[in-house]
């Protein structure tokens, strides 16, 4: 089911238990409890870079891009989404604000 439909359908009380990453502030919203996978039944959800193959030839660009490596943990993800999925702000924004945080670009 769709994220946002998830949220949903718990805040209507349609459903009592709802799965949902930990890159995603949303259940805040609705004052909901994570529970603890003490069985290691979910595998992690990391994040890689994908590129097009044009792009992976090109040692500038992966220059760059590996200077991501290691700057996106789960609280900046959340952070990030939750200023997409609930602020409702564009993701060139989200993106450049947390690049400048991170020293990677310069503010113009």
């Amino acid at each position: 089911m769709e994220p946002t439909l998830v949220y949903e359908a718990i805040k209507n009380k349609l459903v009592d238990v709802i799965t949902g990453y930990t890159t995603d502030k949303r259940g805040e919203l609705f004052d909901l409890v994570v529970l603890e996978d003490d069985k290691g039944g979910l595998l992690p959800y990391d994040a890689i870079i994908i590129t097009q193959t044009s792009f992976a030839s090109d040692q500038k660009v992966v220059s760059v891009l590996k200077k991501l490596e290691g700057k996106i943990d789960d609280k900046a993800m959340a952070d990030m989404n939750y200023q997409y999925d609930v602020e409702k702000k564009e993701a060139r924004d989200i993106a450049k604000t947390f690049l400048i945080s991170q020293g990677l670009i310069q503010n113009k």
